[in-house]
């Protein structure tokens, strides 16, 4: 027996966010000055997209703009949630593996072309395709026979990838996945027109005239080094509801120039770097809301000092969270207790016995139990005093800055000497890592501490886990699968694999011309089809 979902998928999935937490608009603004429209969004870029080919759109500019050009299956609305995108409706087989989606009525690329199912199948058969070279390759190893095929260990015919006729794509998974259709809204995910892109071949996506485009806009111009320009697709779907006629990207890759030029009005919505976040963070032009992404330090528990939990947990216990985020951080951020953050459905905050050392629950700043617990860890290890330990963090501002402090704590309360490192290939046991999931689901963050997980940089194994992690993948009714998950967090604080620090927020300036823009913590960055501007 089959069920359809439609629209909102809250009862089976529960992981879309609710529209106070994921999708925040822009604060409306006093009327004020000249009220004439205008119809273009003026946004900053980081960096130059090598391609908006979305097989292989992998910088944060190329990801954006791919957003405004094409659409998948499904997409992420205004508010967080899933919403219908090139697929009005599908369905998901009793077992859960058996995806059916079937497309719109009269979809058309911005070229004229039908957009069919088999754009899609072309597409993704491309993105796995080794010599493509995709870097979201392994978001498609959850379909049957897909890594087998990219890792030239198994044939096309056995990947579960079917398009049944024009207008319907069946979809074989290895396992049940509730979260697939929000995987779905991801660029890598996206069609790509198989007679357009035969045409241009390597060049596919590399200039307007070599990208024809399934979403709201098209692109016109890319001037290397400076701008793209997207302007509306007269053959989108839903055009008569997209407002902003046309969106340009404006390359600007230093932060002081790209702040210079949002004050003198020559792009709209900035992304605010963390150092200028002091600067401007009593603007009232600045927009926040939490992004999904976690910070957190990773021990080596095969390290022969780390491998015990206890210091693990004087080291957590050392570390004051809400002064990271509130003094060193400058009000940017919230102090994480837990991995999997509250914005997402069914995993709010507890509140924590911070200095109560006979609680299992104490997961705060707590220096007097942290200096216990290290004294006891001396003495099993018989001596007085540990060596240099060595924090690999990435060379950049926000990550040295949480470094100095967490190296300041450290000395601080348990008299322990970090020194930080930059390079990888120094040997170290502490980890600065961040993580931010594509989908709002708990698999996207309880993922990390997998044994097998490829960024696993600390080595935690324990079976247990991966039992409860397996069965969040594979359980089918949402509160079963919020109860596994909760039960794998508890296993993470019992075991202190690491020290989850805080959960970043986004900070974004914004134009007080424009209204109705969305900010949305999953999928896209920008959703901008309401917007409008005046001058």
């Amino acid at each position: 027996m089959k069920k359809v979902y439609i629209f909102l998928l809250t009862v089976l999935l529960g992981l879309v966010l609710s529209c106070e937490k994921a999708g925040k608009p822009a604060d409306e603004q006093p009327p004020h000055g000249i009220k004439k429209r205008t119809s273009r969004l003026l946004i900053r870029g980081t960096e130059e997209p090598v391609s908006v080919n979305p097989n292989l759109s992998q910088t944060p500019t190329g990801i954006v703009v791919n957003s405004f050009l094409n659409e998948g299956l499904t997409k992420i609305g205004k508010d967080g949630m899933l919403v219908p995108g090139l697929a009005e409706r599908w369905e998901v087989s009793s077992d859960g593996k058996v995806w059916t989606f079937y497309l719109r009525d009269n979809l058309k690329w911005s070229n004229g072309d039908i957009i069919t199912a088999n754009d899609f199948r072309f597409s993704w058969i491309n993105v796995l395709n080794p010599s493509t070279k995709a870097e979201y390759v392994d978001f498609l190893y959850i379909i049957k026979g897909a890594e087998e095929y990219s890792r030239h260990k198994g044939k096309l015919a056995d990947v579960g990838i079917k398009a049944v006729n024009n207008k319907t794509l069946e979809i074989t998974l290895t396992r049940p996945a509730m979260y697939f259709p929000l995987l779905l809204a991801h660029p890598v995910f996206f069609p790509v027109s198989e007679r357009f892109y035969l045409g241009s071949k390597e060049d596919f996506g590399t200039r307007p005239e070599t990208i024809t485009s399934s979403g709201p806009y098209t692109l016109r111009e890319w001037n290397t080094g400076n701008n793209l320009l997207m302007v509306k697709n007269p053959y989108y779907w839903d055009k008569g509801n997209i407002k902003p006629e046309e969106i340009e990207i404006k390359i600007i890759s230093d932060p002081r120039k790209a702040m210079n030029a949002f004050n003198s009005g020559e792009v709209d919505v900035v992304n605010l770097e963390q150092e200028l976040y002091q600067e401007y963070k009593d603007d009232p032009r600045l927009q926040k809301y939490p992004n999904g992404r976690i910070f957190y330090v990773s021990f080596n528990v095969k390290d022969k000092i780390f491998e015990n939990p206890k210091i693990r947990k004087a080291v957590e216990l050392s570390i004051d969270k809400k002064e990271l985020t509130d003094i060193v951080l400058e009000g940017s951020g919230q102090p994480a207790d837990r991995l999997i953050p509250s914005i997402i459905p069914g995993f709010e905050d507890e509140e924590n016995d911070e200095e109560d050392e006979n609680s299992e629950k104490s997961y705060g700043y707590a220096p007097n139990r942290a200096k216990k617990l290290y004294k006891e860890v001396l003495k099993e290890l018989k001596t007085e005093r540990l060596p240099i330990i060595k924090l690999l963090i990435k060379e950049d501002y926000a990550d040295r800055k949480i470094a100095d402090y967490l190296k300041t704590k450290l000395k601080e309360n348990l008299d322990m000497d970090i020194e930080i490192v930059t390079n990888d290939k120094d040997s170290y046991v502490l980890r600065l890592c961040d993580e931010k999931p594509i989908y709002a689901d708990p698999m996207g963050y309880l993922k990390i501490f997998k044994t097998e997980y490829k960024d696993n940089y600390g080595f935690y194994s324990n079976p247990e886990y991966d039992k409860l992690v397996d069965k969040v993948n594979i359980e089918m009714h949402n509160q079963e699968r919020i109860k596994f998950a909760e039960e794998a967090e508890k296993i993470l604080m019992k075991d202190v694999p690491a020290v989850f620090l805080f959960f970043q927020e986004r900070e974004i300036m914004l134009n007080p011309r424009v209204k109705n823009i969305y900010f949305i913590s999953f999928g896209m960055k920008y959703y901008v089809l309401e917007a409008e501007m005046t001058e």
